[in-house]
């Protein structure tokens, strides 16, 4: 009697443990967390042509000897890697670059601290813009308001440019027509675009905070 009790129990057990295996339990959810969708960057298109008394860089000089290949492409550097770039700086400037996220993929960074110094930056030969009719850039800031100077210079040593403050938290395009572009220096005072330097710096200006901070430039391109 005993024998038949313990053989109902074991059957029993089996029973159940068969019910459950045919009938598993659902794991818990497991929330799924989808990247954030990046967001569109401001667009700050400069329209005001260069200031009263300066000449813009309207004239352009194209030179025979200078191939124009590749046009179609319009893209300076998309700065996924650092290629190309001159780091400099005053003597009580410091500058450190490297490459960060970017608005799309990566960006370069420029890590700067004043201290008493009034510039440090980087520049790149980019080539012939004969058939360009400016640049644009998509750029983010961090840290104390200093001034970003955009700057072209000429095979002759010519220099135009503009003045942005670094007060961009979020990412901004910047599109910058060649005619809103000032002359600086040089005793040409036409803009020959058939072979240019770009240069990106961070200088103290009045008004300006001096100290420490950075710049994200992304996306350089020409603008057709």
């Amino acid at each position: 009697m005993r024998f038949g009790k313990y053989v109902f129990y074991i059957m029993l057990v089996v029973f159940f443990a068969f019910i459950s295996c045919g009938n598993p339990q659902p794991p818990p959810d497991i929330p799924v967390i989808e990247p954030e969708p990046e967001s569109e960057p401001n667009i700050a298109i400069i329209q005001n042509k260069a200031e009263d008394g300066q000449t813009p860089a309207t004239s352009v000089k194209p030179n025979t000897d200078i191939p124009v290949s590749n046009q179609s492409n319009l893209t300076i550097d998309d700065m996924e890697e650092f290629l190309g770039w001159h780091i400099y700086e005053d003597a009580n400037a410091r500058l450190k670059t490297s490459i960060a996220p970017g608005y799309r993929g990566r960006s370069l960074k420029i890590e700067y601290d004043l201290g008493r110094g009034k510039f440090c930056g980087v520049w790149k030969e980019i080539g012939n813009g004969s058939a360009m009719k400016g640049i644009k850039f998509t750029f983010r800031c961090e840290g104390s308001k200093n001034t970003l100077e955009i700057k072209l210079e000429d095979k002759h040593r010519t220099t135009f440019g503009r003045l942005i403050p670094t007060i961009a938290a979020g990412w901004t395009t910047i599109v910058m027509p060649f005619s809103t572009m000032t002359y600086l220096w040089g005793e040409n005072k036409n803009l020959d675009t058939s072979k240019l330097k770009l240069n990106f710096a961070i200088s103290f200006k009045d008004g300006d905070a001096g100290g420490m901070g950075a710049v994200y430039i992304d996306k350089v391109e020409f603008i057709e």
